[in-house]
Parts: C-alpha cells; structure tokens; sequence
C-alpha cells in the first residue's frame, strides 16, 4: 500500500468508523459530539481488533486490520441508506445577534492558530517524554518488528522464559502490567507508514485533542447552550497549558486518560438529562477506554457506578450511602480489617494502616502534609491557567445561589468520589513523593480536570433554571 495513503487511512479511520455509526444510532446529536465521540470510539475498536488479532494468533499487517476497518464502517450504510458523512444539524439553538457570530469566528481561528502550532511542535519532535520511551514506545517498537504482539513480562520473569518462546522486559518493572491501548495507537499508525517514526507515531495525540473539543463543543449544544458560550467554554478547556502539553509531547497516556473520562462524565450528564440510551452506551464504552488506558482507569470507571446508581435510583441514594458508610466503618471497627477474596490467589484488603488492591499492590496507609503541594500545583503554578481558580468561584454560586440541578448532580458524586481518590493516594500512601516533586500529582489531576470543568460550566449555567430547557430555534446553528 501506498506511504501516504497508508498514513492517511491510519489517521483518520478510526474517526470514520465512529463518526458513521454515530450517524446512524445518534441521529439527533450535534455533529461536533459525533466527530469528537467517533474517534474517541474508533480508537477503542481499533485496540480491541488488535488484542482479538493477537489472541488469534494472526500476522498483524496493515492492509488486514484495514479491511476489518473498512467492514465495519460499511456496516451502517447497509442498515440505513439514510447515514451520510455530512453534518446534520441538531436542534441546539443558535446564534442571536451578528456581533456573537464574529467573535465564535474569532475565537475558532484562535483554535486554528494555536493547535496549528501544536500540530508542527508533533510533527517536528522526537519521540521525548520518558514515559513514552520507557513504558509504551517500546511495546509498540517490538510488535511493529515482529508484526506479533509479542508479550511483556515483568523482568524478574523474563530469564526463566523458554528459549522457544519469544517475551520482552521493560526497564519499569511494573510496565509489563500496564494496559495496551496506548502502544497499539502507536503501532497502528507505524504500520500505516510502512515504517518507524518517533514523530509521526505521536499524531493521534493531537487528534485525540481535537476529539475532545469537539465532544465538549457538541455536548455543550445538545443542552441548548449557546454556540458563543459553548466556545468560549471549550477555548477555557483548552487553554489549559498542561493540556497543551500533553499534545505537544505526544507519548504519554493520561491525555487520552482524561478524554476517555472526560467524555463518560459528559455522557453522564447528558444520559441524566435525557435518558438517551446512546448516551448510556458512550457512558460505557468511554469507561471501558479508561480501563484500556492506564492501570487507574479501573478506578476512574468505578467512580461512574456511583453516579449511575443516583440516576436508577434517586430516592434510594442517601440510604444506600448511609448504610455503606455504616458497613464501612462498623466493620473496621470491629475486624479493623476488611477482606474481600477476590479470586484464589488474590485479595482485596483495607485495614487502618494498609491497603492491598490486587493489579496495583499493597500501600502502607500513613498521613503526609500535601495539601500545600495541591495549593501551589492547581492555584500558583500556571499548570491549569485560571482554572483552578474559575472552578472555585463557581461552585460556591452554583450551590448557594443556583437551584437544585438533577443533570448535573450524578456527575458531582462520581467527581466528587474521584477528588476523594486522588486526595487519599497522595496523602496516606507513599506516592506523597510524587506530589511533594510535583510530578504525578498534576498527571492525576489531569484526568479529572476537564470532566470536572464541564460539569461546573454546564451546572452554573443552568444554575437558575434547575432543568435544561431549549432555546428557541433560530438560524445558522454552529
């Protein structure tokens, strides 16, 4: 297959296969929500035909994983001739006034401008940040080599391998456990190329950028807000300089992290409000990417039940929280450990001075001062810009000045339960360290961070009405 073509296909059909099927079970959505979902849902596919390629045992080429591609994404217009590739417009409401169209145009060149430069700080790199060239790279390296995703096992495993069987170790001894859904990102646009690049393998993390705007862009519609507003909310989101970051120093895992969470608690919100079963099912399928993606993704998916349950089951929620909490506590008090075996060999353990989780290790539970590496880290440093900030004075008005707002507050729980995590690793475990070096703390506030700025956004702007109303339809819907 042709280079360019290749690299062509590679970039952009995992967008294709999302967006169609999108196009077809999401019919009324925003075009920016499908764009921005589709890829994010395409990229999820595109793991899971890899690990169902590998597990199969099959070569893995391009021109194979690209027929499946193409397959799948024909699907839809054989159930429905109707699907097409152009952008149906939603009923979202629109512009009012002239002067509201000028300044969106100005704020998308901005857009424009900006990532334009993101795209060339990608395309002009080597491949740099450490985690990418210790931990995820060299997984895709091999499997590109080999054509065979060829297991990684811890290095203490890796001598007593059999000669005929083919295992890699990494330098991280934990790195061999991590999910696979970042180096088979990296993998599948190396196959595309027909070669190694330490660049162009990073390109999907300016993509995946791009997808999340537009999914917070497109959601933000759904709810009637308005396409200025809307804007203004996404260019706050990504003015953020770690995020900015993150795509210029494409290679590490938690951009795609906090798209995938990001984009379940939008969906969150967006099921809350509507009972949309496909919002439902992006609820689920973006936590599944979460799982994909990093080892904490298994928390950051267990923090949506909580909120999932809220909606099933509103009446119930504070009793069941009660009862929790006395079950909790009344068990430490009495055992002052909680066992839960979860298979043979492994067991889950909380006791008032450790804390066992099997897939993550055992954490020796004693209280470190870091509440002014938080402070300095999301309000001094300009790592978040003035998000940190904005997020502070708008909870305040939306919950004393703002009514009651049932969409938003199934999302609150699940970020809330999510603040409570990132709190806890970093002051009762050894991972103090990483916040008194600021290094892993702001990682982990990353994948909180837009999920959490959306749901303040979209609860102070319906902080007077309590339910999402439309706007009334006018013309030029952006």
């Amino acid at each position: 297959m042709n280079e360019s073509l290749g690299f062509l296909l590679s970039l952009f059909l995992p967008g294709l296969l999302g967006y169609v099927w999108l196009d077809l079970l999401w019919r009324p959505a925003h075009w920016a929500a499908k764009a921005g979902y589709g890829y994010l849902l395409g990229t999820i596919f595109l793991a899971v035909i890899f690990l169902a390629w590998g597990s199969m045992g099959l070569t893995l080429t391009f021109s194979s994983i690209t027929i499946v591609f193409l397959l799948f994404t024909l699907i839809p217009f054989s159930l429905d001739s109707r699907v097409s590739l152009g952008s149906k417009t939603c009923d979202c409401g629109a512009h009012t006034t002239s002067w509201k169209i000028w300044i969106w145009w100005f704020f998308l060149i901005i857009f424009i401008v900006r990532f334009g430069g993101l795209l060339l700080e990608v395309f002009w790199r080597p491949l740099y940040p450490w985690d990418a060239w210790m931990n995820w790279a060299p997984k895709a390296r091999v499997w590109f080599g080999l054509q065979d995703l060829i297991p990684f096992v811890h290095y203490s495993q890796w001598p007593t391998q059999s000669l005929s069987s083919s295992a890699f170790s990494l330098g991280n001894p934990d790195a061999s456990l991590y999910p696979p859904l970042v180096p088979l990102v990296q993998l599948w646009i190396a196959l595309g190329l027909g070669e190694w690049r330490d660049n162009w393998i990073n390109l999907p993390w300016f993509l995946c950028a791009i997808a999340l705007s537009l999914a917070f862009y497109g959601q933000l519609r759904m709810l009637k807000i308005t396409p200025l507003a809307s804007l203004l909310a996404t260019y706050l989101l990504l003015s953020m300089p770690y995020l900015n970051t993150h795509v210029a120093l494409g290679g590490y895992a938690d951009l795609w992290m906090a798209a995938f969470y990001c984009a379940a608690v939008m969906a969150l919100i967006g099921w809350t409000s509507t009972r949309s079963s496909v919002q439902l099912m992006l609820m689920l399928v973006m936590a599944v990417g979460c799982i994909l993606t990093k080892k904490p993704g298994l928390i950051w998916a267990a923090t949506l039940i909580p909120g999932i349950l809220l909606v099933i089951s509103p009446k119930w929620q504070k009793y069941l929280l009660s009862l929790f909490t006395i079950v909790i506590l009344g068990t430490l008090a009495t055992t002052h450990q909680i066992v839960l075996n979860l298979t043979e060999s492994q067991q889950l353990i909380l006791s008032a001075d450790m804390l066992q989780i099997p897939g993550f290790g055992t954490f020796p539970i004693t209280y470190h001062s870091v509440s002014q590496y938080f402070i300095d880290n999301i309000f001094i440093r300009n790592n978040w810009n003035l998000s940190g900030w904005l997020i502070l004075l708008l909870f305040p008005v939306i919950m004393f000045v703002g009514k009651s707002k049932q969409s938003t507050t199934p999302a609150a729980l699940t970020l809330a339960i999510g603040i409570l995590f990132v709190f806890f690793v970093f002051t009762f475990t050894q991972h103090y360290q990483a916040a008194a070096n600021s290094t892993t703390i702001n990682r982990a506030i990353f994948h909180l961070a837009p999920a959490l700025f959306y749901t303040a956004i979209v609860a102070f702007l319906f902080g007077n009405k309590g339910t999402f109303t439309p706007a009334k339809r006018t013309t030029s819907a952006n």
